[in-house]
């Protein structure tokens, strides 16, 4: 741990249902007692007008969004497999569209669970359905999850390495929706962050998505390409992160049998441990 860093352990948007559902064949699990950890994180999303052939489809130019969470989080249990389920509760949100808070956001007491394996990796994200859909937003903020667990490689001081951040999605109505960021890492060495002694970590590379819906009479292709930097701080003894900030950015395209509608959506923001 000297010398590298190791992990220890809607107006106009383009609203993506995405409720996922967990494996019928759940593996057997162990519960777990462990550190909440709480963080603030903060969204800016810049979403342009829906486009068809080039045209958009409505008089928008654009639409701003800002996303204000209150998280808490912990690990709360172990697969057979070694991967881990975080529990993600929302324990405040505010969101404001164009200066304006919106109301109804329908988020604060809900939760979610990631499985990642002990380096963070996403390999699926639980009970999205409870903050999915036009009056919780997040289907649009997806970000936020990656986000608060980036799963960076081992790497030395100065050093870079690929390392893939992956989340992806299955849903019971014939969705799968696959995003993944291509990142080069670099350490830039220890500092102070948070009182804390930390790694501080870059990362930057395209972001894509690849994703579809089979009904009974059209196929639906979900994709997105785009690109992602930022820097993210992590505890020099335990790998927890306490710190992250970012800028991501995508072009969105939904086809299917009555042609295709794209859009532009950038987001940049901020985590912060909070204790």
């Amino acid at each position: 741990m000297s010398t590298c860093y190791r992990r220890a352990g809607g107006r106009g948007v383009l609203w993506f249902w995405i409720g996922l559902v967990s494996c019928a064949h759940r593996p057997l699990d162990t519960a777990i007692e462990s550190p909440v950890q709480h963080y603030t994180v903060e969204v800016h999303a810049e979403i342009g007008p829906l486009l068809t052939d080039g045209e958009s489809l409505t008089d928008q130019t654009s639409t701003e969004l800002e996303l204000s969470l209150n998280l808490s989080v912990q690990d709360v249990r172990m697969f057979r497999d070694g991967s881990m389920g975080k529990r993600v509760l929302f324990t405040d949100a505010e969101l404001k569209q164009d200066g304006q808070v919106t109301e109804g956001l329908m988020l604060q007491g809900r939760a979610v669970e990631l499985r990642t394996f002990l380096n963070g990796e996403i390999l699926a994200i639980g009970w999205v359905d409870r903050i999915a859909g036009a009056n919780r937003f997040m289907d649009v903020f997806e970000v936020v999850f990656p986000a608060i667990s980036p799963a960076p490689p081992s790497v030395r001081p100065q050093q870079a390495v690929k390392r893939r951040i992956i989340w992806p999605f299955l849903t019971d109505d014939g969705l799968r929706w696959d995003a993944a960021v291509d990142a080069v890492w670099s350490n830039q060495g220890a500092e102070e962050r948070q009182e804390r002694k930390a790694w501080r970590l870059s990362y930057e590379g395209p972001w894509r998505i690849h994703g579809g819906r089979r009904g009974h009479q059209a196929v639906i292709r979900y994709l997105a390409s785009g690109s992602a930097k930022g820097t993210a701080w992590f505890d020099k003894r335990t790998g927890d992160l306490i710190g992250h900030n970012f800028q991501w950015g995508r072009t969105v395209t939904i086809k299917g049998a009555a042609g295709e509608v794209s859009q532009v959506q950038d987001f940049r923001g901020t985590v912060e441990w909070i204790r």
